[in-house]
């Protein structure tokens, strides 16, 4: 009986394997720590893209009624949360790659949708060949970051939740203007390829 069972398996996945090759889609790989790692920090910087780009330009320096510094301490514009999340970006990563702190000149007086969005975008392309260099033989690589010396993998998952973060915060400012969210990925594997968003 066992051994039925084990040839029933074998025909099983080899069947599965010959209806992967026949639609020329190919078998998923296992994700690893490192892959799933990539993807989730891909996913999330393209929501904040998209999320970005809905945004109507005149509304880019919008705060919801009511939301003053009195009543919360990082009370920004739409524009600004941006701004921050770029910040964030740039410094890191150009801290990873080359040990020096190198922000995006004139990033906090940035207004427009353009420019905010022109600079979130370079930001990327310093994060994009860290993001895909990650490997298991240096994901526990001790490096300088503006918090002190962390490991890269942590470094890599913790701007994946601040975007996640800051995502969620503009997300009720687009909701509030009565405008609606692109899809959001969710982190599947079949949405990612390897290729990382910022990527020459």
């Amino acid at each position: 009986m066992k051994r039925y069972f084990v040839i029933v398996i074998v025909l099983t996945a080899l069947s599965a394997s010959n209806l992967c090759a026949q639609s020329g889609q190919p078998a998923t790989s296992p994700m690893t720590l490192v892959t799933d790692t990539q993807m989730y920090y891909n996913s999330w910087a393209k929501n904040f893209t998209a999320l970005a780009e809905a945004m109507p330009t005149e509304h880019y320096q919008w705060v919801p009624p009511g939301i003053t510094k009195e009543i919360a301490n990082d009370a920004q514009t739409f524009g600004q949360w941006i701004t921050h999340a770029t910040s964030t970006e740039q410094r890191m990563c150009s801290l990873i790659a080359t040990g020096k702190d190198n922000p995006i000149p004139g990033l906090a007086a940035m207004t427009t949708k353009d420019e905010i969005l022109a600079a979130w975008r370079k930001s990327m392309e310093t994060c994009a060949p860290i993001v895909a260099g990650l490997s298991r033989a240096n994901m526990e690589s001790i490096i300088d970051t503006q918090y002190g010396k962390k490991p890269l993998l942590s470094t890599i998952f913790n701007l994946t939740a601040h975007n996640r973060e800051t995502y969620g915060e503009m997300l009720i400012y687009l909701r509030l203007k009565g405008i609606g969210a692109p899809r959001a990925l969710q982190g599947d594997p079949k949405d990612f390829d390897g290729t990382i968003i910022g990527s020459k």
